[in-house]
């Protein structure tokens, strides 16, 4: 009781020390969960990872994190096209996960290694490495692989809830391909010449 009477007030939830901080992790996180390439790329690499169950997560997401880092190391070359990246890396995932191939190691583990470079790189095009504050890295690396991990986790609770049934492989399928349809089209806008 005499704790509680000489407790001060708290300040819980206030950033105000690290406002700045804060500011720039939600402004990185918001660049993966709002431009739709990178949303989409991430969306397909998850149904890939979810599709392809009898791999387990391991070897997508072996390639993935390294991509992630090499995207980051990349983007201080600010290559040309770096935004359509995840146009053309998301479109072959996608079709992957479409193509109802049977699960390999390595093309899973290439498929996360392209998708994570892609999102990395057309998530900071023109921003070289080290230009940005840190916690805007961190933000952007938070969001998309919480996308990928979503999307991933939603397809396996799919398949343990209603088991492996082939309607439920052809929807997750169908939806891949409504990513790889979708990601064709943003590229072809993308690639329209000027008027």
């Amino acid at each position: 009781m005499a704790a509680a009477l000489l407790a001060t007030r708290a300040a819980a939830h206030e950033f105000t020390a690290g406002a700045d901080q804060y500011a720039s992790f939600v402004e990185g996180a918001s660049v993966p969960l709002s431009w739709p390439p990178a949303l989409v790329c991430l969306v397909a690499l998850g149904i890939l990872t979810g599709l392809w169950h009898q791999l387990g997560a391991r070897p997508v997401f072996l390639g993935f994190l390294p991509g992630i880092v090499l995207g980051i190391a990349l983007s201080t070359f600010q290559p040309a096209l770096a935004d359509l990246a995840p146009h053309v890396a998301g479109l072959c995932v996608a079709l992957l996960a479409a193509s109802g191939l049977p699960p390999q190691r390595a093309l899973g583990t290439a498929a996360g290694l392209i998708a994570g470079i892609a999102v990395m790189l057309g998530a900071l095009d023109e921003h070289p490495f080290g230009s940005l504050p840190i916690s805007i890295y961190v933000g952007i690396c938070f969001a998309t692989l919480l996308i990928a991990v979503a999307t991933t986790a939603l397809v396996r609770m799919s398949f343990d809830r209603w088991g492996e049934a082939k309607w439920l492989t052809i929807a997750w399928r169908t939806g891949a391909s409504w990513c790889a349809a979708m990601l064709l089209l943003a590229l072809a806008f993308e690639l329209r010449p000027p008027v």
